[in-house]
């Protein structure tokens, strides 16, 4: 094990650690003694600015490394910090800051003496200073449990930990703590509250979410690609519940660099909890409106005596029901996880994750409206979905991952899953062209549907530094592949009480019930994805990092879908081969707290089941994205701040060939759209006690080319999108005699978005219009001591009737929740 660097210690301070070698028995006091012998420089060095240059490594080496460049004395036991990393310092700090960002996430304390410096494990080990001394933790880390932080020290949607002020993106994170604090529960609950995120979708917790103009379907777990989609992999993981997931991170534009196929609306990296080497049991009890309940369990710890064997299993469970008639749903998760350390230097991680979720009249497709656009005076509590509609999933995991610290400047990542999705519903939909003067016009239909899903993936890859140019570099470079299959059925229904083909009068409409009968069709599709990629970070001079990605990717889809009635199949395919992906960046260091950046990334996404005139797939349509932004990292990384300015454009949307008869069904790849806009957001503390939240987004899309309907042209592209957004969070924790009571607020306030139908594909089409709105939420919570935390969060506390999505005047309208309670009790052991 490395020592500390002896060279740069005094006689006093040297016999005291070459002791300490020989002995388990470390005097406090004596090596007291030996610092206030050993400090001849001013009290003032630490806060004199000087310049980092350490890369990621034994965390024994870094402080070596620390040491020379800052010409600070480092104490420290060898056995507190065996097995530990560093982080990557580079930039101008004071040797308080420097050290603060070296430790992030390794859990040790440091305390300052004038010019020298003592790193325990153990915040008992520490020193008795005088009252002068500094004495402080490791900032924020990756890891953001148990940090009390809105912020996080570092992300890993980029295959590295990188702190986001390094980051040319935007990306947002949920910590553990707001998690807590604003009782997330599932994946679809995150998208209400990331700024710029709104969803839009036919089925209740099912979602589909979009950023800037368009959809977000590409998902990562613990960084790893997981093709999700009705096509193209596991359905959704939408209705995924969080108790597996320590933080969610957000990253908006184009993320094709690791990715491969998707959208450019932005990716989703869901990053599972840890295993702590500490005996830890935390419970969590909730009871709200609408019968809704919650328990959950999480125990952790090591199972063998050296400590490098650990392990961790939560659970919890749900049900609950819902403002509008009829609706309820059950849900049951469990997540397991061992963690061991095969040596110092490689890490082996292998877990579980169980979900079931089973749905009843949870009102898939929502309201309609009247065929003008004009509202039709629902109920809050109207549900036009049958008594007789389920909707019940079931996904298994596997999981394995392997770290392995190859040298002091290079690391390998092997990472693994399988996962099995199942799915058994009957839904039905209450829409139609309805008539404003006698109610009449709708109409009701229902399907069965089925579906088996399966898919592995892996990912492997490197990352390191190196010099280059006389400067510190950083590179990634991997391999990634994965297998979906999906075999999707759909089911005719018989009806209890008759079929409803118009509906004279909505308003006096009682759904029936349905059963599912026969297999019309069955669809059997496979996808096969392989990727190299690598990404290059050169420090070109001081203040200017230069990012330079790309991605080849292979993709072949194939579809048969067999018509169960007459036997017949009809087959379809696509390949994409070494489709590359690039991405660049550029990111100025302004100063140690502050760095301006900008970025060009792209993406593309094949167009499934479509076909032009002579049979062949329809080309992939392709997006880019341009960014240009301000972040800062302020108070020692415990604020952080983005101002981005963006612009996307996609083109080769599929449009109906116009030289070819309607009956062809023949496509080209001829629409273009744009989305641009700015973002602005702050998130950490700002004030002792107080953690806060806030991003506002201005976002405008529209057609630029639209050769089916040029009417369209210069309208507005995603209309479900709202053009201003505005959605704040802050948790204060009050002071002094008063500090066991915590107090929240926050509101999400945007403009109208509206709907459209456009009859025979021409015209703009008719609106169905929603106004603005403003909601505000509130929380109080209670240390009752320093093990329980009672709290009450408030949902619309001013019960505002308001449409949380806005759909065509046919359907997909829903009311957003009107004024509801949860009570909280949260234990920890």
């Amino acid at each position: 094990m490395t020592r500390p660097a002896l060279r740069q210690m005094n006689p006093y301070v040297k016999a005291i650690v070459m002791s300490h070698a020989l002995s388990k028995h470390f005097s406090l006091t004596t090596l007291s003694l030996a610092m206030a012998m050993a400090l001849p420089l001013a009290a003032h060095a630490q806060e004199q600015a000087v310049n980092f240059n350490i890369p990621q490594q034994p965390l024994a080496n870094a402080l070596q490394t620390f040491g020379q460049q800052s010409s600070v004395q480092v104490l420290y036991s060898p056995d507190d910090i065996q097995g530990l990393s560093s982080t990557r310092l580079s930039g101008t700090f004071s040797a308080q800051e420097g050290l603060a960002k070296l430790l992030q996430n390794t859990g040790v304390n440091y305390s300052f003496q004038g010019n020298a410096v003592s790193i325990s494990r153990k915040s008992g080990d520490a020193l008795e200073l005088a009252p002068t001394s500094v004495v402080g933790q490791a900032g924020l880390g990756v890891n953001t449990e148990n940090t009390r932080s809105y912020t996080t020290g570092a992300v890993t949607i980029g295959k590295s930990e990188r702190s986001l002020k390094e980051i040319p993106q935007t990306v947002t994170v949920l910590t553990a703590q707001r998690i807590k604090d604003q009782n997330i529960t599932t994946l679809n609950d995150v998208y209400g509250l990331v700024p710029g995120v709104v969803t839009y979708g036919a089925l209740n917790g099912d979602n589909q979410p979009y950023a800037r103009g368009f959809e977000i379907d590409n998902f990562q777990i613990n960084g790893i690609p997981i093709p999700a989609g009705t096509s193209t992999g596991i359905t959704s993981l939408n209705w995924s519940d969080l108790i597996s997931y320590e933080r969610v991170e957000v990253l908006k534009g184009s993320a094709g660099l690791f990715q491969g196929a998707g959208s450019p609306g932005g990716a989703i990296n869901l990053v599972r909890k840890r295993a702590s080497s500490d005996f830890k049991l935390s419970t969590v009890t909730q009871a709200g409106t609408w019968d809704n309940y919650r328990q959950e369990v999480d125990v952790q710890g090591a199972l063998n005596e050296e400590k490098t064997l650990r392990g961790r299993l939560a659970t919890s469970y749900n049900t609950r029901r819902y403002f509008y008639d009829g609706g309820k749903s059950k849900r049951a998760s469990t997540y397991g996880v061992l963690e061991f350390d095969l040596n110092p230097d490689t890490l082996l991680s292998a877990g579980f994750t169980y979900q079931n979720a089973d749905n009843r009249s949870t009102m898939d497709w929502g309201l309609p409206g009247y065929k003008d656009g004009s509202k039709i005076d629902f109920k809050r509590s109207t549900n036009l979905s049958s008594p007789s509609d389920y909707n019940d999933v079931e996904s298994t995991q596997y999981f394995f991952e392997a770290k392995h610290q190859l040298n002091d400047d290079w690391k390998a990542t092997l990472a693994t899953n399988y996962t099995r999705f199942n799915l058994d519903a009957l839904y039905s939909n209450t829409g139609g062209q309805i008539d404003p003067i006698d109610n009449s016009g709708a109409y009701n239909w229902a399907e069965g549907r089925g579906e088996n899903n399966y898919q592995y993936n892996t990912d492997l890859f490197l990352n390191g530094n190196f010099d280059m140019l006389g400067h510190r570099s950083e590179a990634i470079l991997g391999a990634n592949i994965s297998h979906s299959k999906r075999v999707a059925g759909r089911y005719d229904v018989t009806n209890y009480n008759g079929a409803y083909d118009f509906i004279p009068d909505i308003l006096n409409f009682t759904p029936p019930k349905y059963a599912r009968t026969n297999k019309y069709r069955t669809t059997t599709s496979t996808l096969d994805q392989q990727g190299l990629y690598g990404s290059l970070r050169v420090n070109v001079f001081e203040p200017l990092d230069v990012i330079v990605g790309a991605r080849v990717s292979w993709f072949d889809y194939k579809q048969d879908q067999r018509n169960e009635l007459n036997g017949r199949h009809v087959k379809s395919d696509m390949q994409t081969n070494a489709k590359v992906v690039p991405f660049y960046g550029l990111v100025y260091a302004l100063n140690p707290n502050w760095s301006t950046y900008v970025s060009y990334a792209e993406i593309f996404t094949p167009q499934l089941n479509v076909e032009t005139v002579d049979g062949s797939a329809l080309t992939p349509r392709s997006g880019d994205t341009y960014e240009l932004g301000l972040k800062g990292e302020l108070y020692g990384g415990t604020l952080n701040t983005n101002f981005a300015i963006f612009r996307t454009t996609y083109s080769g949307l599929a449009q109906r060939d116009p030289n070819q008869p309607t009956t062809c069904n023949c496509y080209v790849a001829g629409g273009k759209v744009r989305s641009q806009g700015f973002e602005a957001e702050i998130t950490g503390k700002v004030m002792t006690g107080l953690e806060l939240t806030a991003g506002y987004t201005y976002n405008t899309s529209e057609y630029v080319n639209n050769p089916n309907n040029p009417d369209l042209e210069g309208t507005t592209f995603q209309t479900s999108m709202p053009e201003h957004m505005l959605r704040t969070w802050a948790n204060y924790q009050l002071q002094g005699e008063y500090s066991k009571w915590q107090i929240g607020a926050g509101t999400t306030i945007q403009s109208g978005v509206y709907g459209r139908h456009v009859g025979g594909n021409v015209g703009k089409g008719i609106k169905n219009e929603t106004g603005g709105y403003a909601i505000y939420n509130a929380r109080i919570g209670y240390d009752v001591n320093k093990n329980v935390n009672l709290s009450v969060n408030i949902e619309n506390i001013f019960d505002r009737t308001y449409y949380s999505q806005t759909g065509t005047i046919e359907s997909n309208s829903y009311y957003g929740n009107p004024r509801n309670m949860m009570f909280t009790m949260r234990t920890n052991f």
